[in-house]
């Protein structure tokens, strides 16, 4: 028997804010690509299941990530019929998705995920070059920080994932749309991967001291890696402007430096 949902209360520590409007439900299975190009499905956070009634009718292996014990409980039970589908009760930041992910070669995830976490969650996403795709829905003012050429609020992430995908969002979602209303509104995104080499976490590192001061100039951030005096002649040999912020320089630029300046 499914859990009754009116005596369900949501826990604000998972972050917990399930959608309810079906006309933005539609709309997103509406703009989900072609499944069959796909050889598994990845729904971190379920929730109460309205995209997965959706993504386990397609027939396609289906991988479930859910970290309340009372949702996995009443999904168990609900999708119980559904032999394309495996349930993870767990926090997806600690599943092995090299292990998980090992039979299949071409990976899409859809996700509705907890705004504290959206980073580490892409993050993790961008080490798994199986990941070919992801459809979130994620704050607003992180899809808009996300849309890289059309942002000035640039740092160490954003440059990241505009290098290994392109970013496109979609809509805005109310927070009238959800239960319980969050503070803030949401955007539904899609992140389609344009590199395949593994992510390089030590380029991750050599940008992030760059951001730390976004105020300052590049050259008055002091980074561990470079000297100054070895970062202004490059910038002179790139003819690149010595007053520059990090904020202002594309991440193609930064790849650059990395490779001329980089640790070796």
């Amino acid at each position: 028997m499914s859990r009754d949902y009116t005596k369900f209360f949501p826990s604000k520590q998972m972050g917990q804010n399930f959608l309810i409007d079906r006309e933005i439900v539609q709309s997103i299975c509406d703009i989900l690509p072609n499944f069959a190009l796909y050889d598994a499905i990845l729904e971190i956070g379920p929730g109460k299941g309205v995209i997965t009634r959706h993504l386990v009718s397609l027939n396609i292996p289906l991988f479930c990530i859910e970290l309340d014990k009372r949702l996995f409980a009443d999904l168990k039970i609900k999708y119980q019929a559904c032999k394309n589908l495996t349930l993870i009760n767990d926090d997806v930041l600690m599943v092995d998705f090299v292990k998980l992910f090992q039979p299949y070669k071409k990976i899409i995830i859809v996700a509705n995920i907890p705004y504290n976490i959206t980073s580490p969650i892409i993050l993790k996403c961008l080490n798994e070059v199986k990941i070919d795709a992801m459809y979130l829905m994620v704050q607003k003012e992180v899809a808009r920080k996300l849309n890289y050429h059309k942002t000035t609020n640039r740092n160490a992430f954003v440059n990241i994932v505009n290098y290994y995908y392109d970013v496109k969002i979609f809509f805005d979602i109310s927070p009238k749309s959800f239960s319980p209303q969050p503070e803030v509104y949401s955007s539904f995104i899609g992140l389609k991967r344009k590199r395949f080499e593994p992510f390089n976490w030590q380029f991750f590192k050599f940008m992030k001291p760059f951001f730390l001061s976004k105020r300052k100039k590049l050259l008055n951030n002091i980074h561990p890696f470079i000297a100054k005096e070895a970062l202004v002649k490059w910038l002179e040999q790139n003819n690149i402007d010595l007053n520059i912020r990090a904020e202002n320089l594309d991440y193609d630029i930064f790849m650059k430096m990395f490779h001329d300046l980089g640790p070796k």
